[in-house]
């Protein structure tokens, strides 16, 4: 399965990897968690899979010249069908020591991270935090003179929220790689509450997010925004947004960040001052 090798014998199932940390492939993630990926290995999946008794499964990292055992495991999860299966989630039975998991996952030199002088802008100035979290944390891309220059003329007059995130998206493309993507051409729209401007779409389609379209009030520059669902029925269901659209903008883009990283690191336990 990908640069894992597996062998299946009478006893166990036996399962060797690479040490390391590589997002996208096989990996030991923690001190009780392997994961598998790669190719699909449809002959194996019952070994894995199976909800009645099977051999055990051994775990092993290489290093060097040899193998490390980490333990047996248990298959906690993985791709339902035979044909599909190139991906499972092990669970070993007895955490590793932190040696171990230093060896199988070794501790990797510190290189460049993103600032996060960007965290001082939420309260004051949220467009200004967004544009210096984008630039830090999207890289760079090869762009062309057409994705450069952008569209113009009718979206000329968008509040500067959504026009910056709208600049931003030229130099960082991955804005709009987004998996509920803020659209390049925002669309038009009414309903029960007016005219609208669709700005980004989630369940290909299904749910969007809008402003009041003109604006409400002439000049107005942080208009609320709207999430509607189900905007093609009669009736759709629409609630306010807690946040007007430049701390909305800057919310959306930090969690779909967090839903396109490899490792999603996330806490519900956040610290609170004393």
């Amino acid at each position: 399965m990908g640069t894992t090798l597996m062998g299946a014998g009478a006893d166990a199932t036996v399962v060797v990897i690479e040490s390391g940390d590589r997002p996208g492939v096989s990996v030991v993630q923690d001190s009780t968690k392997v994961l598998l990926r790669g190719d699909t290995v449809p002959d194996l999946h019952s070994r894995f899979m199976s909800r009645t008794s099977r051999p055990p499964i051994h775990v092993f990292v290489r290093l060097g010249q040899g193998c490390l055992p980490l333990g047996t495991a248990f298959c906690r999860g993985g791709r339902s069908e035979p044909a599909s299966f190139n991906f499972a989630e092990l669970e070993l039975d007895q955490p590793l020591a932190r040696e171990f998991l230093d060896a199988a996952r070794p501790v990797p030199v510190p290189g460049p991270v993103p600032g996060v002088e960007w965290v001082g802008h939420v309260d004051t100035n949220p467009i200004k935090a967004l544009e210096s979290f984008v630039l830090g944390w999207f890289p760079a891309e090869k762009l062309t003179s057409a994705e450069m220059d952008g569209s113009a003329g009718e979206w000329d007059n968008l509040p500067e929220a959504l026009a910056a995130f709208q600049r931003l998206a030229r130099l960082r493309p991955a804005l709009h790689r987004f998996h509920d993507p803020v659209l390049e051409e925002p669309k038009r729209a009414s309903g029960p509450l007016g005219d609208r401007l669709i700005f980004a779409v989630s369940d290909g389609a299904g749910m969007g997010w809008s402003i009041p379209w003109p604006p409400e009030e002439p000049g107005q520059a942080d208009p609320r925004v709207w999430f509607t669902e189900d905007p093609y029925t009669e009736e759709p269901e629409t609630i306010l947004e807690e946040e007007p659209l430049s701390r909305f903008l800057l919310q959306f883009t930090l969690f779909e960040a967090i839903q396109a990283a490899p490792y999603r690191a996330w806490t519900y336990c956040m610290p609170t001052a004393p």
